[in-house]
């Protein structure tokens, strides 16, 4: 089975990659992996501020992952420059693909 990282925002962009991957791989075939980064908190952000952004990513994933009725999905939400941080998630994943 093939796990595939499908980083996501909220720009028409992103829906173009989810809809081609629901379209090219069936549910029994790849397992997802949606990553969601905050590019705009830093590290002199507050604990308050991170776990509030944090927080918002997570309910943003929770709604993606609604639309992928039928696949496994894993979600990991994140913060940081999203170049790296893509690649730190495929890695950690084991992700045979990157759809963007």
């Amino acid at each position: 089975m093939k796990r595939i990282l499908l980083p996501v925002e909220e720009t028409t962009r992103s829906l173009t990659a989810l809809t081609q991957v629901k379209k090219l791989f069936a549910p029994d075939e790849v397992e997802i992996v949606l990553l969601m980064i905050d590019e705009s908190v830093d590290y002199t952000a507050s604990r308050e501020a991170t776990e509030q952004a944090m927080d918002l990513l997570e309910k943003k994933l929770d709604l993606v992952e609604a639309t992928l009725e039928g696949y496994y999905v894993i979600k990991k939400a994140d913060m940081g420059k999203a170049g790296q941080r893509i690649v730190k998630c495929a890695r950690e994943f084991g992700a045979d693909l990157i759809v963007m």
